[in-house]
């Protein structure tokens, strides 16, 4: 019933009180029975199409916001219209409670940070499901079971679309979900009502300014996160000057388990700690050994990279606050899989051809990293692909420009997701943060910037294509094309292998 579902949030009179069906903030989704929620966007709001939502079959509409005139909405009394000052944040709360309050019934393990989200949700939930025969994921890389994703808008769907993943998981006996919280979920409150078992804060890096408007406005955003109620256990990175601000900051309710290579929590500390003890990486495979509360394990992964051993050490971490024990959770780690557009090498017959790898670093602090890692087992030159999207936070593009400059041999700038912007403009700004940019070749085609890299490269080098990873398309001037970085390196090195 509608004032079952509003219980604590508004009050229905008796009158309007009716069974709700299903509930959706899309008026194209609405199908009879269900209720509307109206949301203020930037753009426009929601009840704008509180009509076509009625006329779809919906039985009830909530908006957000100030009582609206029914008759400017082209609605009659007969529907009753619920206003709500502050609704965005009740949605959650809405959807958990229609669909059964699912994330109780499973253990949920939420991964914030500005690099590392997607990799280590994904190796929980692919270790969880060898552990424990099923486990969903919601992510960048998609929703649902986590061998069987469907594509999603949003790093961190809607509350109604993650509350309804999570009975779907509950439904096919799923135990253990692993999310990805981006600081636009948080700000826009899509993950209230799901009940958080293990939180996981990876790192603070240069992105989304233009949203957040300041550094200090991000991490604020991020420490947030972990100020929910119903947190169990906290995974923080103390190597990260915000990781240990959150550990020294955490409620003492929390259980807290610290990770890092450089620094140790102060010894009064609690905090259970797990450290990167040594790492050792080539193009196709590493290992780590990590040092634990319960003793030191070692873990091998097609994973490469120390920062990648980091993801894997909390990982760990995630895994042991759920009550595996260590070896088992090492173990299960190290048949994970790679992950898609993570530090993906593309595979070739050529012995004449450089290694390629694609990555989605798109931060200043993810390309130096990458960097970083692969001039470390590069035998000759490395060459950078990358560009810098559109319509997205601007700040960063010299940052980017410096981070590529400095940590390969041979820089090519070219077009990410140029949006409404002008290709050249966004190279501009990249150029404007290197000390040499008349070295620099600025190639706008993406596909012929990756082909003039492979080509022009040969044996013992290494070619990184950075920025868009597992994306499938490019988005330019409102339309969405098909495009793969993975793709078209493969059909380019196909090529030199004939």
């Amino acid at each position: 019933m509608l004032s079952n579902l509003l219980a604590g949030v508004a009050v229905v009179d008796s009158h309007d009180d009716r069974e709700i069906h299903g509930i959706s903030l899309d008026s194209r989704r609405i199908q009879s029975g269900d209720c509307f929620i109206a949301l203020s966007g930037e753009i426009c709001h929601g009840a704008e199409f509180a009509k076509a939502a009625v006329e779809a079959g919906a039985v009830a509409v909530l908006i957000e916001g100030d009582p609206v005139n029914f008759d400017l909405m082209g609605l009659d009394k007969s529907t009753p219209v619920v206003c709500i000052s502050n609704l965005r944040k009740a949605v959650g709360r809405i959807a958990s409670r229609f669909f059964g309050d699912p994330s109780r019934s499973l253990d949920v393990i939420a991964v914030t940070g500005t690099n590392g989200k997607t990799t280590v949700a994904q190796l929980c939930a692919h270790a969880l499901k060898r552990l424990r025969g099923e486990a969903g994921y919601a992510g960048t890389l998609g929703i649902g079971m986590i061998n069987e994703l469907r594509p999603s808008e949003n790093t961190t769907p809607d509350p109604i679309t993650l509350q309804s993943l999570f009975r779907d998981l509950c439904h096919s006996g799923c135990k253990s979900v692993a999310i990805e919280v981006s600081s636009h979920g948080i700000v826009q409150h899509r993950v209230i009502g799901t009940m958080l078992n293990v939180v996981v804060f990876t790192n603070l890096g240069h992105d989304h300014l233009d949203y957040h408007s300041s550094w200090d406005a991000y991490a604020a955003v991020k420490k947030s996160l972990l100020r929910y109620e119903g947190i169990r256990h906290a995974i923080i990175n103390i190597d990260d000057n915000v990781g240990r601000d959150i550990a020294f900051e955490l409620d003492h309710d929390i259980c807290c388990w610290t990770y890092g290579v450089n620094h140790t929590p102060p010894a009064r500390s609690k905090a259970r700690h797990l450290k990167l003890l040594r790492y050792v990486g080539g193009h196709k495979r590493s290992t780590l050994v990590v040092g634990t509360p319960s003793g030191q394990v070692e873990i091998t992964t097609p994973l490469i990279g120390d920062f990648n051993a980091q993801n894997l050490v909390a990982s760990l971490g995630a895994l042991m606050a759920l009550g595996v024990d260590v070896n088992i959770a090492a173990d299960a780690l190290s048949q994970t899989p790679a992950i898609a557009g993570r530090m993906q090498t593309i595979e070739t017959n050529s012995t004449e051809a450089p290694v390629v790898v694609i990555d989605y670093a798109h931060t200043p602090e993810g390309l130096v990293h990458v960097l970083a890692t692969l001039k470390s087992i590069t035998s000759r030159h490395l060459v950078c692909v990358f560009g810098c999207g559109g319509d997205r936070d601007a700040t960063k593009r010299g940052p980017m420009g410096r981070a590529a400059e400095q940590g390969a041999d041979i820089v090519i700038v070219t077009s990410d997701n140029p949006r409404g912007e002008d290709n050249g403009d966004i190279a501009a700004a990249i150029l404007l943060g290197m000390r040499e940019p008349e070295r620099v070749q600025v190639i706008h085609d993406r596909a012929r910037a990756i082909e003039s890299a492979i080509k022009t490269a040969g044996a013992g080098d290494t070619v990184l294509v950075a920025g868009k990873g597992h994306e499938v398309s490019q988005e330019i001037a409102g339309m969405r094309y098909r495009f793969s970085d993975i793709e078209v390196a493969a059909q380019i090195l196909e090529g030199q292998a004939q």
